[in-house]
């Protein structure tokens, strides 16, 4: 009976064994699992995007066109080739190869410019050289001109004239109307002056009323003003 009973308790023994260990590979099993499963579902982390730092595109327009025409203004004044300064942040609207065949367009049309505002101001210049060679040459006149205009002031040497009257004294020496109008016109003569000579030397031999001397010098070709005046310079 008691080897009964030690045989029974070995055999329990033996089998309770075996299954404490099973259980306990099953759990090492599971928790290598639940290890394995957490390792694949370990969240991924992306790597962060480098990307490139932009403006608004009107603003990057203003900027790049401010920057062409600075880099043109400064080429044309330095007579060196143009330079861009460029900026990582205008990439996305233009290249800095455009820039600089935008700014090379610019350049080009400032010499151009500058060429022809160059040759109208030459054109000008001749323009006025030959107004003023033409000026003394109409003034120097012609020698039938010169030739008037000697008389002219031979006759205002011991006579008073009018304008009109010395006009038709040199016609009547020969002279052409143009001839003589330019002669006469060329001195310069203070007529006021002259209407007073002229009203003088008709006083030095005749009596004349203040209107009968008006009419007179009026009939010599003065104006009303002007017989006015060289009346009035003789107390009458």
């Amino acid at each position: 009976m008691r080897k009964l009973i030690v045989l029974l308790i070995a055999t329990c023994l033996v089998g309770c064994g075996a299954e404490g260990g099973g259980v306990a590979k099953s759990s090492e099993k599971q928790t290598s699992v639940a290890t394995t499963r957490a390792s694949t579902t370990t969240t991924t982390t992306k790597p962060p995007t480098t990307t490139t730092s932009t403006i608004p595109q009107l603003q990057a327009v203003k900027e790049m066109g401010a920057e062409i025409d600075r880099a043109c203004s400064e080429s044309v004044t330095s007579l060196k080739d143009p330079e861009i300064r460029y900026r990582d942040s205008w990439s996305p609207y233009g290249s800095r190869a455009e820039m600089l065949a935008k700014t090379n367009e610019c350049v080009d049309a400032k010499w151009a410019a500058l060429k022809e505002a160059q040759r109208k101001a030459d054109e000008e210049q001749r323009r006025i050289e030959e107004q003023r060679r033409a000026e003394e040459e109409a003034a120097r006149g012609t020698v039938s001109q010169q030739n008037a205009k000697q008389k002219a002031a031979d006759y205002l040497g011991y006579s008073a004239f009018s304008r009109s009257g010395l006009i038709d004294q040199l016609k009547y020496e020969g002279f052409s109307e143009a001839d003589a109008t330019w002669a006469v016109d060329s001195l310069n003569v203070d007529w006021n002056a002259q209407a007073a000579a002229k009203a003088a030397d008709y006083l030095a031999y005749s009596s004349f009323s203040r209107s009968g001397l008006i009419e007179q010098l009026v009939y010599e070709g003065f104006t009303q003003a002007q017989a006015e005046y060289g009346v009035s310079t003789t107390g009458l």
